[in-house]
């Protein structure tokens, strides 16, 4: 047996005492799978605690789950435990790692199918190894039914008689009508017979089309049970009588309308009447019908009608029950797709084959592993309870909203959140990332009522090293200075949002890692200067931590190739990308200690594993680590000084407005308000364009305070520029102060 530790002979590991947070995003996934590969080729000490949102809390699981293995004392040799279930893990993530999604959405060749899916026997003898998550074999015919639907939709969708052109023009002509320009009559005249079109398809098509189908054929609630319309009964007869109706009645409305106008003049013989008043009848009988459509539209689609601007635009309760009654009918009233593939993937990956002690729960010397999610009865993330099992926690987790149903926790499996307790007994639970990217939040959250021993054991005086490691699944910034980086291409609108995610992913995450660290040295001079303690020693809900924070970005932007089938090849090269970013960061120290004076910059990753890792410096001669990960990596790691989240970019020209950067003299002659020993007022403004008005107000509270705030300094971004303008000139006016403008 390989002992795990062996103090007395003088082996020791490094790391320990620190925490790693995964961000979101399905590009971190296999960056996240290369850093939990650097931990294990470094043989560090476990972290402890691993925390993820999104994407990031499956990183975390597998974080804990290596960990258990790895420290779990048996006859098992020392690296078989190392890399035997990171093995699988590295499989599931670097080998079509969407199939979960691809599997419950229907293939083209099932949309030929009559019948519903077979049931797959697999599932229960799967399920057999660990009875707890029977519950999954009624999710799996649950899903089962719900694939079935989505084979009915899309045949009913396939056979529709409505062209796209139809839809087209009358999108056209609907902006065209609403934005007011172009002949208006013209305009409105054809976007009704372009609705009319499309209407009348979809009248013919659900009352001739109503694809029955049997719930007989999946065992379930008392609900399933015999055949209904694919929309359901209640939608169908509505359909079909409803039109018939509208119809009729302004028919026959307008035609006796018109026979009591022919009596009350007194004419006689009104059977003669009738030929020529037909064209009248005719004509009201359009207008009725014209209107009521749109009094349909407006209380279904209020957004969309043609009704004067100022009127609600609130669905009424009727339009309410039938679009909740057809999409409930439909199955994706509260998501697109039903999680069981999901489900089942996380189970064969954590629970299927795991042995006892992995199965009974995490153990109390266990890497606290912390899910960051996002409760729809809360404003702020929640995190997840170890109590709750690793499969249902995973699958809240990755609930994206839309795509995904919100997932049923029980209060008692979510940790204590801020504000008044609820009277629920479960929350609906869905990606974290749909609040922020991060878990940053929700790990101080956490540390407020964590264990004070650990909580102890992460904090750090101002002069030690990190012990929060932040992974990030998109670049930092650019390696070097930007004046030596390449030119782009002009990007066209959609490269333009998709860059500007990614920059919003960037300065988010950066945000709070530079939130905490400023935080973290702020309560260290506290406690110096107060002769505090140096570690906590009381929690309470506005405690304070000295946790300070890094980063593990990769260098580039993740390119997956597809990315909806990702290129297996890219996928393990970003693992081995992971890994090998981990080390440079984590172990900087020690590369620049292995570099020779003057002639290189880089080191070989064993030379590094050797000195760090002596427990594995056997297995290091044949591979510094997997070898389905060390295949693709360069296998050199370069010294690279870690950048501080608060340090600009190397190559900003910092010239604030001049053509070279001012000296500190210059700089405070130029800006005297803020160079001054005086209280001093900024006003930041956020961007976006709707906030513009709200700020105007705060400038205009600003100037009716009696003693007149002139702020000496107001930044912001976006289209702000106009509001900062007028304040600018208003606190220039007042000679007592000065106002510079930053955008």
């Amino acid at each position: 047996m390989i002992e795990q530790t062996t103090p007395s002979r003088g082996i020791t590991r490094t790391g320990g005492d620190d925490a790693v947070a995964f961000t979101s995003g399905p590009a971190g996934a296999p960056f996240s799978a290369g850093v939990v590969h650097a931990w294990l080729a470094a043989d560090r000490k476990q972290p402890l605690v691993a925390t993820g949102i999104s994407m990031g809390a499956v990183a975390a699981a597998a974080m804990r789950r290596v960990y258990e293995e790895l420290e779990h004392v048996d006859e098992d040799h020392l690296e078989v435990k190392r890399w035997r279930w990171f093995q699988r893990y590295h499989q599931v993530v670097t080998e079509n790692p969407f199939a979960p999604l691809w599997k419950a959405l229907p293939d083209p060749v099932d949309f030929f199918a009559e019948t519903p899916p077979v049931q797959d026997p697999s599932i229960a003898l799967d399920l057999a190894e660990d009875p707890t998550y029977a519950y999954l074999l009624q999710s799996s015919e649950d899903a089962r039914r719900h694939f079935y639907l989505l084979v009915r939709l899309g045949g009913w969708l396939g056979t529709l008689p409505v062209r796209v052109s139809s839809i087209a023009t009358a999108i056209v002509m609907y902006v065209r009508t609403k934005e007011g320009y172009g002949r208006s009559f013209a305009t409105s005249i054809s976007l009704v017979m372009q609705l009319t079109v499309i209407l009348a398809g979809l009248w013919i098509h659900a009352v001739f089309q109503p694809k029955l189908m049997s719930e007989r054929q999946f065992s379930g609630t008392d609900q399933r049970s015999g055949r209904r319309p694919l929309f359901g009964w209640g939608v169908y007869l509505l359909v079909l009588l409803l039109p018939p109706l509208l119809v009729v009645v302004p028919f026959v409305f307008s035609h006796f309308a018109i026979l009591g106008l022919y009596h009350a003049l007194g004419k006689q013989h009104p059977e003669r009447f009738l030929g020529p008043a037909s064209i009248w009848v005719s004509a009201c009988t359009i207008v009725s019908i014209g209107i009521v459509i749109n009094r349909v539209i407006a209380r279904v689609f209020p957004r969309y009608s043609m009704q004067e601007k100022g009127q609600s635009e609130k669905r009424s309760a009727a339009a309410t029950s039938i679009i909740e009654a057809i999409s409930a009918n439909l199955g994706i009233a509260q998501g697109l797709l039903h999680p069981f593939e999901i489900q089942r993937s996380l189970f064969n990956l954590f629970i299927k084959g795991a042995p006892d002690y992995v199965k009974n729960g995490p153990a109390q010397d266990a890497v606290k592993a912390l899910f960051v999610c996002a409760a729809l009865q809360e404003t702020e993330q929640i995190s997840l309870k170890e109590t709750c099992k690793v499969v249902d926690a995973l699958t809240a987790a990755l609930a994206a909203p839309g795509v995904l149903p919100p997932q049923k926790v029980a209060v008692k499996d979510v940790n204590a959140v801020d504000g008044p307790p609820v009277d629920l007994d479960f929350y609906d639970v869905i990606d974290g990332a749909a609040v922020r990217n991060n878990p940053i939040p929700a790990f101080f959250h956490w540390c407020r009522s964590a264990d004070l021993g650990l909580l102890q054991r992460l904090e750090r005086p101002m002069d030690r090293a990190c012990s929060l490691h932040v992974v990030y699944s998109v670049p930092t910034g650019f390696d070097g200075s930007i004046a030596k980086s390449g030119s782009i291409d002009c990007p066209d609108i959609v490269d333009s949002a998709f860059i500007a995610l990614r920059l919003a992913k960037r300065r988010d995450t950066r945000q709070e890692v530079r939130q905490a660290n400023t935080v973290s040295r702020l309560e260290s001079i506290r406690r110096h200067v107060s002769k505090a303690p140096t570690y906590t020693t009381q929690q309470g809900p506005n405690s304070m931590f000295t946790i300070f924070a890094d980063e593990i970005a990769p260098r580039e932007d993740i390119d997956f190739g597809n990315d909806l089938a990702p290129d297996s090849l890219k996928l393990r090269t970003t693992v081995a990308d992971g890994c090998r970013g981990s080390l440079e960061t984590l172990y900087y120290k020690e590369i620049r200690s292995l570099l020779v004076p003057q002639k290189e910059k880089t080191i070989s990753c064993a030379m590094l594993l050797t000195k760090i890792a002596p427990r594995r410096k056997h297995a290091i001669r044949n591979s510094p680590g997997l070898p389905a990960v060390c295949q693709h990596c360069t296998r050199v790691l370069e010294y690279r000084l870690p950048k501080s989240p608060e340090a600009p970019q190397d190559g900003i020209l910092q010239t604030y407005g001049g053509q070279s950067k001012p000296t500190p003299k210059e700089l405070s002659e130029e800006l005297p308000q803020l160079a001054a020993f005086r209280p001093k007022v900024i006003f930041l403004g956020s961007g976006g364009v709707f906030r513009g008005a709200f700020h105007i107000g705060v400038v205009a509270a600003m100037k009716l305070v009696e003693s007149r705030i002139s702020p000496i300094m107001m930044t912001s971004g976006s289209c702000r520029s106009t509001c900062l303008s007028a304040c600018s000139k208003e606190s220039v006016s007042n000679p007592t102060s000065r106002c510079s403008m930053t955008h």
